[in-house]
């Protein structure tokens, strides 16, 4: 009913504009009103014919040429022509770039808004960008957003090895990352991550965002190492995620483990690792279940009961602390 309502008002004001236009020819703006109520209500073969005039009498003004581009998108096939003029051409006339389609782009992706993303990302490409790898990135992105993990990853690994088209530097880092990441947490391929996380390293966009991105690709690294038994080089890496990043949990949490395995004597200066890490981050509980399990896997009791404990003074349930 309410859409009924507003189809409507639109058509009122569809005839409304028609008539002004009629009496009034020269009033260049009542032509863009009238080309984007077209838009709006779907005619986009009667918006091509409307925009141009506001453009001719305001030939200074790109407006009428951005909602030109809409229009013939919708009538046209992808990077074909229509009514003898492309998008491209009316963009361009108006001053449009790839980058600024692009932003637009990014900007909705950031929202989640990814077929939105994609519709920018495509526009951008059709004024002559290379997206390739963004694309498969963002429908990754929508994939998993959907529970779609098959699809998701499927995108994902066409980014990586497409590894061409990016909108910037820091996506192309973040892509990488995650998947890295999921070589690590899904396919449990320790080799592989170790070896996607250099890679990521050595892409660091050196942007402030992009930081604490950095100090995980080292610490994915750690924990591949500590894995395999390489407790030495464990340590050096969840170092170095905690020079760039020193409150990263689960790199503390990585040093206190790769500390212990290698045989520290020092327990208690492990038992402060932990701690500091568990206040970085007090309420989260899978933090608080590994330091715990790995205390009663290690038989350390006086560190395990000390660990409930303060896991019950900030009020945290641990199931391991009840058996």
């Amino acid at each position: 009913m309410q859409n009924a309502e507003v189809q409507a008002r639109l058509g009122k004001a569809i005839n409304q504009l028609e008539q002004a236009s009629r009496l009034l020819p020269k009033q260049a703006h009542l032509y863009y009103l009238l080309g984007r109520a077209y838009c709006m209500a779907g005619k986009y073969d009667l918006a091509v014919q409307v925009l141009p005039i506001f453009s001719e009498l305001r030939p200074k003004n790109p407006q009428a040429d951005l909602e030109l581009g809409f229009a013939l998108e919708k009538l046209c096939p992808p990077r074909g022509e229509c009514e003898k003029i492309t998008t491209k051409q009316v963009w361009q006339r108006a001053g449009v770039l790839p980058e600024h389609l692009i932003a637009n782009g990014e900007a909705a992706r950031k929202k989640e808004d990814f077929s939105q993303a994609i519709d920018w990302y495509r526009r951008a490409e059709a004024m002559g960008a290379d997206l390739r790898s963004t694309i498969a990135f963002v429908r990754y992105q929508a994939a998993l957003k959907e529970g779609r993990e098959e699809e998701a990853y499927t995108a994902l690994e066409e980014a990586v090895r497409t590894d061409t088209g990016w909108a910037n530097a820091d996506l192309r880092f973040f892509g990488w990352y995650r998947y890295g990441q999921w070589w690590y947490e899904k396919l449990g391929n320790f080799e592989i991550s170790s070896e996607i996380m250099h890679q990521v390293i050595r892409m660091f966009p050196e942007t402030p965002s992009s930081k604490f991105i950095l100090s995980e690709a080292y610490r994915y690294i750690g924990y591949s190492n500590y894995y395999k038994g390489n407790f030495y080089d464990a340590i050096f890496y969840f170092n170095r995620a905690l020079e760039i990043e020193s409150k990263n949990g689960w790199a503390k949490i990585g040093l206190g483990k790769a500390l212990y395995e290698k045989g520290n004597p020092n327990v208690n200066e492990i038992e402060r690792i932990f701690l500091e890490a568990l206040e970085f981050h007090s309420q989260n509980l899978s933090l608080w279940r590994d330091v715990i399990y790995f205390w009663k896997q290690k038989n350390q009791n006086d560190f395990f009961e000390l660990t409930c404990e303060k896991a019950a003074q900030k009020e945290i349930v641990i199931d391991l602390c009840n058996g």
